[in-house]
């Protein structure tokens, strides 16, 4: 009898090493979790990439910072223009303008028409009327071109000063880097079972190729003569059954991520590619070939993306009158606190606003009119006031301020208010003693300014700002203590500086009473959001 071969045993590694699966062996939630991040990783830099890239043909990426084009075109989304002749332009087409009223800043509108003389009529895709002003030809920038969705939503976060979606934004990125690069290595056992699996010369390995008794029946681990010890039992059960909670890999894919981890890598960016360009791709045809409406609201879709509302509302104001109301004598207060005013005299409601990212505000033109607020209430000891005027006034007027009567009644005691002068500049007022700061300039120029006045008890304390920048003179008041009534739009105001008239004659908008001193950081903030880039 010829003698029995005893292949040499590994040394048992006790029972409890017997049916326990090493530590880190690479199962299917492993796998998915580093693929799935390096994807996501990948779909991110390509959509970057597909944002920038364009820039080195000379086209210009553009991050969308209003929802006037939504439902097509999001605010963060970008779109990256390419050069024109204005005059192959075709009605429909998206293009990137100087924006008419706001030559700093500029306009990303569907072109509609052109009108007698010869310029182009735009709109919003979420406004109900085309925009109040149209475009010289050689005003126009480019032509839309790409649009890539999302990317720039962190610039517009930090333009609104949202901190914390942005530090949310790089939280995941960072969670997602971390996630990626896990390395996909195997254990020490299993590098085992791998040489064990290709090496033909172990009669007793489940892939032994050769011939013999061993061979008779694979799934039985002691048939024949083949030894196996309780450990090697183990691990090869692993690799032919499900592990609790899900799947082991089998030992060829293991074996593909060990030996050849390039594969998976180009595998993951492929697919992230393929996904970037689809998005890019589609949205872009979608957003570009294909207008639409926007249902019965002039800006439904972008309801909840009202940036300077947001800014407003975030330094919590006693009110907040925006004044984009059609019709009535009611003027609501956007707060939750309902310090709504009752409008009386001569105004027309529903004029063009002063916002260019929220381009469905509209404003409230005066002449003779007055707001007074329905509720008294107590002067406060610290303010802000602030406004958003429009005007061409050589009398001047008061814009916001508080007084002691209502109603068509003049105040027989004024405080705390911002006025035009005869002049043209604007004035904060406080006190008995008719103290005043007063801007750097005339704003009478049929322009749209934002105005924010500032007191608190102290030296210096009364600040004024045009457009976000402080303006030079500061100066020291005293308020008077009373009860009375925030009025808009008139007051009679004898003897204070610029000598205004009884009525302001312009246009108002976005008025808010604040019961702080609003940082210049938040005046800017303010700004910012109201009027974009």
């Amino acid at each position: 009898m010829s003698a029995i071969h005893l292949p040499q045993q590994r040394p048992a590694s006790g029972p409890a090493s017997a049916t326990a699966a090493p530590a880190g062996e690479p199962g299917w939630s492993r796998l998915l979790l580093v693929a799935g991040s390096r994807a996501a990783l990948a779909v991110v830099l390509c959509l970057v990439v597909w944002s920038v890239l364009p820039a080195a043909l000379g086209w210009s990426p553009r991050v969308i910072m209003s929802g006037s084009m939504e439902p097509r075109i999001h605010v963060g989304d970008v779109v990256v223009d390419r050069p024109i002749d204005p005059t192959t332009l075709t009605e429909g087409r998206i293009m990137t303008v100087t924006d008419p009223d706001h030559p700093e800043k500029t306009r990303t509108h569907r072109f509609q028409q052109r009108d007698e003389d010869g310029k182009l009529v735009t709109r919003g895709d979420a406004n109900e009327a085309a925009d109040s002003t149209p475009v010289d030809p050689d005003d126009v920038l480019g032509v839309a071109a790409i649009r890539v969705p999302h990317v720039g939503l962190p610039v517009t976060w930090l333009a609104q000063g949202q901190l914390a979606p942005v530090g949310i934004a790089v939280t995941v990125l960072l969670l997602l880097g971390l996630a990626a690069t896990t390395p996909l290595r195997l254990t020490a056992d299993d590098a085992a079972e791998t040489d064990d699996t290709d090496d033909p010369g172990d009669p007793g390995d489940s892939g032994d190729s050769g011939t013999g008794p061993d061979d008779a029946d694979d799934s039985d681990g002691d048939a024949g003569l083949t030894i196996l010890d309780p450990a090697a039992a183990a691990r090869r059960d692993r690799l032919r059954a499900p592990a609790l909670g899900g799947f082991q890999l089998s030992s060829s894919l293991r074996f593909m991520i060990e030996r050849h981890p390039r594969v998976l890598r180009i595998a993951v960016a492929s697919l992230g590619a393929l996904v970037a360009t689809t998005l890019t791709v589609e949205t872009t045809y979608a957003a570009f070939l294909e207008p639409t409406t926007n249902g019965n609201s002039a800006f439904a879709t972008a309801a909840d993306f009202r940036p300077y509302r947001t800014a407003v509302l975030a330094d919590s104001p006693s009110f907040f009158w925006r004044l984009d109301e059609t019709s009535g004598t009611v003027v609501d207060d956007e707060t939750t606190a309902n310090n709504d005013g009752t409008l009386s005299g001569s105004y027309a409601w529903g004029q063009p606003g002063a916002l260019d990212s929220e381009a469905q505000e509209r404003s409230l033109s005066l002449s003779s009119a007055v707001i007074n607020g329905n509720a008294q209430v107590a002067g406060p000891a610290r303010f802000s006031l602030e406004a958003w005027i429009k005007t061409t006034t050589s009398t001047g007027g008061r814009i916001l301020g508080f007084g002691n009567a209502t109603g068509q009644n003049a105040s027989s005691t004024i405080d705390r208010q911002l006025y035009v002068g005869a002049n043209g500049r604007v004035y904060l007022g406080v006190g008995s003693a008719r103290t005043t700061v007063v801007s750097n300039a005339a704003l009478n120029d049929g322009a749209w300014h934002h105005l924010v006045g500032t007191y608190v008890t102290g030296t210096n304390g009364m600040r004024l700002y045009v457009d976000g920048v402080q303006q030079t003179v500061t100066a020291t008041g005293n308020l008077q203590s009373f009860n009375g009534y925030w009025r808009a739009g008139a007051e009679n105001l004898p003897s204070w500086t610029g000598a205004p008239d009884a009525y302001y004659d312009g246009n108002l908008a976005e008025l808010a009473v604040y019961p702080t001193t609003l940082s210049a950081a938040r005046v800017k903030a303010h700004y910012d959001a109201g009027h974009t880039p």
